[in-house]
């Protein structure tokens, strides 16, 4: 019998503490933009709750939180690459994305100020500290190279982060092309632009 998806988060974070873990989950609403609707916490009940209270008809996710993720000076960022899909089904990368900083520098352990885990430009720029570090809170592609050659060890984000983005964006319209290609109505006959954000882990 197949196991109810909600009991399935609850044993696998049951599981997770009796080895000794703390896991943090993440809840998104599929028809959520803009950092709407998003719940952090180390409950997996109060995410079940929230969803339960929600008056929105609309699928939720829910997914462990990437408690470790790589930091741009102690500050969480997040990467949106622009890719261009031509009507052969050719992809291209443009080449100058950006990262979106948080203002605040990151704390695991605090999940009780999402200014700190959420780098979605509506969310921060509610904060008075919005800018305060870089322009709209945006880093280039150059200068996350510049600085990961300064504090990463011989790791380079034009050597070894942008050769996995490029890879990942690849794959994903690929994994895509039979549903977009068989999408009633839909026409390839034209370019499309698609965004996609990245995290990277430690």
């Amino acid at each position: 019998e197949e196991e109810d998806e909600r009991e399935g988060l609850l044993r696998y974070h049951r599981e997770a503490a009796a080895g000794g873990e703390e896991p943090s989950w993440i809840l998104k609403s599929s028809a959520g933009g803009k950092g709407e609707g998003i719940t952090i916490s180390r409950d997996p009940q109060e995410l079940l709750s929230a969803v339960d209270a929600s008056e929105r008809d609309t699928a939720w996710v829910v997914s462990r939180y990437l408690e470790r993720p790589m930091l741009f000076a102690g500050r969480k960022f997040d990467l949106r690459c622009w890719v261009l899909l031509d009507p052969s089904y050719g992809c291209f990368l443009f080449g100058e994305g950006v990262l979106r900083t948080s203002s605040f520098r990151y704390d695991a352990s605090d999940l009780s100020n999402q200014l700190q885990h959420l780098t979605n430009h509506c969310v921060q720029a509610t904060a008075a500290e919005f800018g305060s570090h870089e322009e709209g809170n945006e880093v280039s592609f150059a200068e996350m190279e510049r600085y990961m050659q300064r504090e990463c060890g011989g790791k380079t984000f034009f050597a070894d982060i942008l050769p996995q983005l490029k890879s990942i964006c690849a794959l994903s319209l690929e994994a895509g092309r039979e549903r977009m290609e068989g999408t009633q109505g839909s026409s390839l006959s034209q370019f499309q632009l698609f965004g996609f954000d990245f995290m990277i882990d430690h």
